[in-house]
């Protein structure tokens, strides 16, 4: 049965629409990058919603020692885990995707892993480079961020006018 993974905002990766991000993947690496964001919003959630901060952190390193162990062939029987699992590669590890579980690294972790899927040379990784670049500039200029649609839009147009 096919793990069916539900794509939600993701708040923490340059403020960008799930959905966007996986628009401008190729479409060789959709379904990876689905995986890889699903991946990122669940830990992000252990953080967010954790009353507890020693309790959260439990989870976290349960999390980490299990992305880990993906690589030497150890599967969980947690879906996610096995979506992830299914993702691995020789470039792509879990040891790398273990980054997501540490809140400084996260952003990091999650570009190197979104490049690795995508082509570190890729037109699509060129248009999110932009786009974190545009939000870069207007935070510099103490402008707000643009908002999910004009983001969608300019993509759109970057996308359209790069072919």
């Amino acid at each position: 049965m096919p793990l069916k993974i539900t794509v939600r905002r993701c708040c923490v990766f340059e403020g960008y629409d799930n959905q966007l991000v996986v628009w401008l993947a190729p479409r060789y690496a959709r379904a990876a990058v689905r995986v890889v964001l699903a991946l990122h919003d669940r830990l992000a959630q252990i953080i967010t919603t954790s009353r507890e901060p020693l309790l959260g952190q439990i989870k976290l390193a349960w999390w980490r020692d299990q992305l880990v162990a993906l690589d030497s062939g150890a599967v969980p029987p947690e879906p996610l885990l096995r979506a992830v699992a299914g993702i691995i590669g020789d470039a792509l590890t879990g040891a790398l995707l273990s980054g997501l579980a540490d809140e400084e690294e996260r952003p990091e972790t999650l570009h190197k892993a979104l490049a690795l899927l995508c082509g570190a040379q890729s037109k699509s990784q060129r248009l999110l480079d932009k786009l974190a670049l545009h939000d870069h500039s207007r935070t510099l200029a103490g402008r707000p961020l643009a908002s999910p649609a004009h983001r969608t839009l300019m993509a759109l147009q970057m996308h359209l006018l790069g072919r």
